[in-house]
């Protein structure tokens, strides 16, 4: 439903990004399947896609992510499972109890499970990364088999272009 919201939105179907309440009632009459407002919203949020407002002030960055994973927590376990040694960009999330989660870090690298793992144990150099992930983290990634240092460079000016700002662990822009 969210992926077409943009085409919807271009052919004057609707004005605004939908709402959870709206998404539960398209689901309803397309599907056959009662959904509530609230499941709408948890997996919404599971998903990475900020709810209907968000989407339509901060359309820029989440429109370039849509081909991401869905969050993920950072642990050892899910990279081996999960995440490919193959090139990619990625982004991590920082999430301390009692704070909102939010994108610390756009990175990209040749082997994504590596770099992903070296920032987990924290083998890298950026000590202040390293802070923020401590209290729990989550990424989501996207593969490129070519070009993911400029896809980085695109997600990178999307995120500063949407939020005013770099993402505060990045250090020096890609």
């Amino acid at each position: 439903m969210i992926k077409n919201e943009k085409s919807l939105m271009k052919e004057d179907r609707i004005a605004d990004p939908l709402t959870d309440d709206e998404i539960s009632e398209r689901v309803r009459a397309e599907f056959g399947v009662r959904m509530s407002k609230r499941t709408v919203a948890y997996v919404r949020r599971e998903l990475g896609i900020p709810a209907g407002r968000e989407r339509r002030s901060t359309g820029l960055y989440h429109e370039e992510t849509a081909g991401f994973s869905p969050p993920l927590p950072l642990s050892l376990p899910i990279l081996r499972e999960i995440v490919p040694y193959e090139p990619g960009v990625y982004e991590i999330r920082s999430f301390m109890p009692g704070t909102p989660e939010g994108i610390v870090y756009i990175g990209s690298s040749g082997n994504l499970r590596r770099r992903l793992a070296h920032h987990l144990t924290g083998s890298g150099n950026n000590l202040r990364l390293r802070e923020k992930i401590s209290g729990g983290a989550r990424f989501r990634y996207q593969v490129f088999k070519e070009g993911w240092r400029g896809a980085e460079r695109t997600f990178y000016r999307a995120f500063c272009s949407t939020f005013g700002a770099p993402p505060e662990c990045n250090r020096m822009s890609p």
